[in-house]
């Protein structure tokens, strides 16, 4: 049976050595104008410990898991997806929750196109996709166009899940190659 085309964006998968995934709390500047979805990988700003979503190539933070914010009616919110600027009462700091902040985190993603044995090792870049505000997932997955020829993110292995296979959309666990917690890019 073929895979599904379905990214769901970034899930972390397991930690390397064992152990467990912690969440690490982040800030996200009230006039940030882009959406943040579950799966999103993020980056830091510069500007304190605010994120921003993460372009194809680059170095991540983590994984986006939701956020914290007051309101400008007053409400507290918690949401699945960062809905962008305006949406903070001003004066507050939106508080995002991410996760695969240690770079010895194993992530789980869809393929966008064709994958094989041969690109087990391989290095990848990823392609943004369009989350989905309803569920609240990312449209993030590896792009299948830059296996062996990215940087990012180092694919590991076929995901180990019943029905998954090597082909078009596969699900795949992935470590960050670029981690701004780690020194230097894995090869």
């Amino acid at each position: 049976m073929a895979n599904l085309d379905n990214p769901n964006g970034f899930s972390v998968d397991k930690h390397v050595g064992g152990g467990c995934s912690r969440l690490s709390e982040m800030t996200i500047d009230p006039a940030y104008a882009v959406k943040l979805h579950v799966g999103d990988p993020v980056k830091s700003s510069g500007t304190g410990r605010n994120i921003i979503k993460a372009g194809a190539s680059d170095a991540i933070r983590g994984i986006f898991q939701g956020c914290s914010y007051t309101a400008v009616d007053g409400s507290v919110v918690f949401a699945n997806v960062w809905p962008g600027a305006n949406q903070a009462r001003v004066g507050t700091e939106p508080v995002a929750n991410i996760s695969a902040e240690d770079p010895a985190q194993e992530l789980l993603v869809q393929v966008s196109g064709d994958f094989q044995p041969a690109n087990v090792g391989d290095l990848a870049n990823l392609t943004a996709g369009t989350g989905n505000d309803l569920t609240g997932r990312s449209g993030a997955e590896i792009d299948s166009a830059t296996l062996g020829s990215g940087a990012a993110y180092k694919i590991v292995g076929l995901a180990p899940i019943p029905g998954n296979s090597y082909g078009t959309n596969a699900q795949v666990l992935a470590l960050a190659a670029k981690h701004e917690l780690r020194g230097g890019t894995i090869a």
